[in-house]
C-alpha cells in the first residue's frame, strides 16, 4: 500500500449520507468531499508506526462479508478527518456517513431495514463519543450495545458492516468491551508530532521558522506569517481544505 498519498492519482471519495426520518424511512444521498491538493506522506504526518496500521486497515476493509470496528481518537487538529477522507478513496464498498444523532439508534426498528438493504458497507461515525463512550460514566448504554452487536455478534454476522469511528477523547474513556480483540480491527491515537517530525515538515513546507516544540498537523499547516500574527490563516488540513 502507498506510503505517500498523491491525491491527483486517487479516485474521488464518493460518500453516502443517510437522509430521511423514522416516519418516512431512510435513504442515501451521494456526495463528494474535497481532498487536499498536495500529497501527504503518511509516515511524516502520522509517524512510522501508523503506516503498518494503515496497511492493516485497508486490507481488512477490502474483505467482504466482514464486520468489525476501527477506532481513531486524538485531540482536534491531529489529522483524523483528513486520513478518513483519504481512506474512503481506497474502499471498494459503499461508504456511509452516519450523523451522530442517527448513530445513537443504529439498531432501532426504523433503521434496521435500511441497514439490511445496505449490507457489506463501511459506516463512518465522526464525533463518536456518545456512541462508544464508557458505559460506567455516561448515558451511552444503548448506543454501545448497538455497536457491540453490530461489530461482533449475531447482528454483525447478518449485516456485515465495518465501522470507522473517530473521537476526540482519550482511550480510557472508550468502553472497554469495544477494545476486545476479534471485534477491534485497529485503533490509533493521533497525537502532536514530536519536534524532529515538525522540523521535517517545516522543511518540506518551506517554513523558515524555528520549531517551537511538538505541534498538531493543523498548527503546522497553518504555521505561516499570518497565523503567527494572529490573523486568519488561509491553509487548512481536514474538511476545510
Amino acid at each position: 500500500f502507498p506510503v505517500t498519498i498523491h491525491y491527483e492519482e486517487v479516485k474521488k471519495n464518493n460518500i453516502n449520507l443517510i437522509v430521511g426520518n423514522p416516519s418516512d424511512g431512510y435513504g442515501l444521498r451521494e456526495f463528494t468531499t474535497k481532498l487536499p491538493e498536495k500529497e501527504i506522506d503518511l509516515e511524516l504526518n502520522y509517524g512510522k508506526d501508523f503506516v503498518k496500521k494503515h496497511n492493516t486497515i485497508v486490507k481488512r476493509l477490502e474483505k467482504n462479508n466482514d464486520c468489525g470496528l476501527i477506532i481513531l481518537n486524538g485531540k482536534p487538529g491531529t489529522g483524523k478527518t483528513t486520513y478518513v477522507k483519504y481512506l474512503t478513496t481506497l474502499v471498494n464498498k459503499r461508504v456511509i456517513f452516519v450523523p451522530p444523532n442517527i448513530a445513537e439508534s443504529l439498531t432501532g426498528p426504523n433503521l434496521l431495514p435500511f441497514l439490511m438493504e445496505n449490507k457489506n458497507s463501511v459506516l463512518i461515525i465522526e464525533d463518536a463519543e456518545k456512541v462508544i463512550g464508557c458505559r460506567e460514566s455516561s448515558d451511552t448504554n444503548n448506543s454501545v450495545s448497538n455497536i457491540l452487536n453490530m461489530t461482533d455478534g449475531i447482528l454483525g454476522d447478518c449485516l456485515n458492516l465495518q465501522i470507522v469511528a473517530t473521537l476526540n477523547t482519550p482511550r480510557e474513556k472508550i468502553d472497554k468491551a469495544l477494545l476486545r480483540k476479534g471485534r477491534l480491527i485497529a485503533e490509533h491515537e493521533f497525537k502532536e508530532l514530536p519536534e524532529e517530525s515538525v522540523k521535517k515538515l517545516f522543511e518540506k513546507l518551506k517554513i523558515k521558522r524555528e520549531v517551537p516544540g511538538p505541534l498538531t498537523l493543523t498548527e503546522i499547516f497553518n504555521y505561516d506569517e499570518e497565523s503567527v500574527e494572529g490573523k486568519k490563516p488561509e491553509k487548512f488540513i481536514g474538511f476545510k481544505v
